[in-house]
């Protein structure tokens, strides 16, 4: 009896192990913009930037039911550089030679970079959406289930944006899910 409980405790501390090591490798590996520009420098990826505010209840809700997908954390930290900016920040923002820091005008406090990379539109939560030259491709603003965000990414990141149309890559688009249960059946 002993040995079976002994038995039990060491599969279940290896499996506890195993599950928690496997939900830490699927989270979003999220960088500074800094960090993600250097990167870059090593090997060509898109940027893609989560644009939020500390106080953004939709913000939050899209961090814990979208971003937080194994899936889709996968596909974001092996397709991108996956950068979270706080559009409330005070610390300047470095893009090329210019530099992008929190402003007050009118009364109201924003950050020159959130302006910059929501061309303006400057609500919470947004998608932001860079070429590897540091192009920007698209800002997308409002909350995204998990199966519009993947549409979106994989839109983005497999370059169909350059030639297909939005409303075409919607009606023809298979899921990921769906693509790796295809590649295992041709195998």
């Amino acid at each position: 009896m002993k040995r079976l409980i002994t038995t039990l405790l060491v599969y279940s501390i290896f499996f506890s192990t195993l599950i928690a090591q496997t939900a830490e490798n699927t989270k979003v590996k999220w960088m500074s913009w800094e960090e993600a520009v250097e990167k870059l420098k090593v090997e060509k990826r898109k940027i893609i930037i989560a644009v939020y505010k500390d106080n953004c209840n939709w913000s939050q809700h899209m961090e814990e039911n979208t971003l937080s997908q194994s899936h889709i954390a996968h596909y974001l930290n092996t397709q991108f550089y996956p950068v979270k900016f706080n559009a409330g920040q005070r610390a300047a923002v470095e893009v090329a030679d210019k530099t992008y820091k929190q402003v007050r005008k009118s009364g109201e406090t924003y950050h020159e970079f959130t302006a910059f990379i929501t061309m303006g539109r400057m609500s919470t939560p947004t998608v932001v959406f860079f070429d590897e030259n540091l192009r920007l491709l698209q800002p997308i603003a409002g909350y995204k289930s998990a199966e519009n965000f993947e549409m979106i990414m994989t839109y983005y990141s497999e370059n169909y944006y350059k030639e297909v149309p939005w409303s075409r890559y919607q009606r023809s688009y298979v899921p990921l899910t769906a693509r790796s249960q295809q590649a295992v059946k041709k195998d």
